[in-house]
């Protein structure tokens, strides 16, 4: 039922595609994000889903979310403070990860495919939570 759905999605998914095209090719500010999309959907049709999700979110997302941040960090101190806290923060992640590794008991691919979706729920509403207070804040 639910690829019947998605199925049935693709025709106005196509249609609104070829308009963001058509007006990506008329405003220069827009040729990026569409080259962007470009390369995405290549890397969808191309990988494994879980593969392709990794590379958007590594690559795409979270480089965005990283970049604005830093930007907006004008004193070279806190700069340092923010690399050294995201650098411990991602050490903690990395070794959780490896724990959660070790810990389930299926193949490492299933054990990866779990930690990946697990690591994404818990991690889902924190983040937007997180990305909508700083938004506010600035506002």
């Amino acid at each position: 039922m639910l690829l019947q759905s998605i199925g049935a999605l693709f025709l106005p998914w196509l249609l609104s595609f070829a308009g963001y095209a058509v007006y990506a090719s008329k405003n220069p500010a827009w040729r990026k994000p569409l080259n962007s999309l470009i390369t995405q959907l290549i890397l969808v049709f191309l990988l494994p889903p879980l593969i392709s999700f990794a590379l958007y979110f590594c690559l795409w997302h979270s480089r965005s979310h990283t970049l604005r941040i830093w930007q907006s960090i004008e004193e070279e101190s806190e700069r340092r403070r923010s690399f050294i806290e995201a650098a411990i923060y991602s050490l903690m992640a990395w070794t959780a990860a490896l724990g959660f590794l070790l810990f389930f008991q299926g193949s490492l691919s299933a054990s990866i495919v779990q930690l990946t979706f697990i690591g994404l729920a818990a991690l889902t509403v924190p983040h937007m939570l997180l990305v909508d207070l700083a938004y506010n804040t600035k506002q």
